[in-house]
Order: C-alpha cells, then sequence, then structure tokens
C-alpha cells in the first residue's frame, strides 16, 4: 500500500529511461486450480537496465500488468522513474486505463480491497466502541 502511494505521489523521484533486457510471463486462466490448492495470478516481468543520477547502473526485475508486457518488447527503452532513498524501487511512469483495468485480473487486488474495507471496519469499532466513527 505504501507502493501505490508513491506511485501516486511521486515526490522524491528521478525520471530516467530503461532499457528492456529480458520479459517472462506466466500465464494462469484458472484462479484456483485443484491441483494445487491455492490461487494463481498470471505473472508478466521485464528485466530492466537502467542508470542513476549517479552514474551507477542497476539491474531489476519488475513485475508489469499484461497491457505493458505485450506493449514492450526486448531491447526497448520505457519511462521509469525511481525513488531517490532507493533506487531500486521502480515504478513505470506511463500508464494507461487499461493498466489500471488489467488489475481486475488478480485474485490479489480484492485481497487487498477486501483487506482495507475490514480494516476500515473493525479497526473503527476498535477506536471507538461506544459510537461509531462516522459520527453515528
Amino acid at each position: 500500500m505504501v507502493n501505490a502511494i508513491h506511485k501516486i505521489i511521486p515526490i522524491g523521484q528521478t525520471k530516467t529511461e530503461a532499457t528492456i533486457t529480458s520479459k517472462y510471463s506466466q500465464r494462469e486462466w484458472l484462479a484456483f486450480r485443484t491441483d494445487t490448492d491455492h490461487m494463481i495470478d498470471p505473472l508478466f516481468q521485464f528485466g530492466l537496465i537502467y542508470t542513476d543520477q549517479n552514474g551507477k547502473e542497476h539491474r531489476v526485475v519488475k513485475e508489469v500488468t499484461s497491457y505493458t508486457y505485450y506493449k514492450y518488447d526486448v531491447n526497448d527503452t520505457m519511462p521509469i522513474s525511481y525513488r531517490n532513498a532507493n533506487p531500486l524501487d521502480i515504478f513505470i511512469r506511463k500508464m494507461s486505463l487499461f493498466d489500471f483495468l488489467s488489475l481486475f485480473k488478480y485474485a490479489k487486488f480484492y485481497l487487498y480491497i477486501a483487506g482495507s474495507i475490514a480494516t476500515i471496519i473493525f479497526g473503527c469499532k476498535k477506536i471507538t466502541p461506544t459510537q461509531s466513527c462516522w459520527g453515528f
């Protein structure tokens, strides 16, 4: 969740270009496989190389959306930004509506939403047991 805040509010970040050195994908169309008894999300990754503002070269593996995965190829460059405090914490700068919509393919997205709602509801009751957090 903290990483999402850094993505939305890009304070203390440096913009640069990264070169895609490799691509990897693992697609599972079944959200729940009976032979393994656990949920499997599709996986799309890029191997990236970029140089930070100090001239140091970094190699990272970045998970991307399916839309971004099929938009770029090996040896293409893509716009990224990284946190100045941690150059290995990178963000894809250009996200489209299709990138956002592809989040709904991931089971863990729904787990984050359910966890956030439960935290708000049950955490709120523990803070103020005699009255609701919303004043009702």
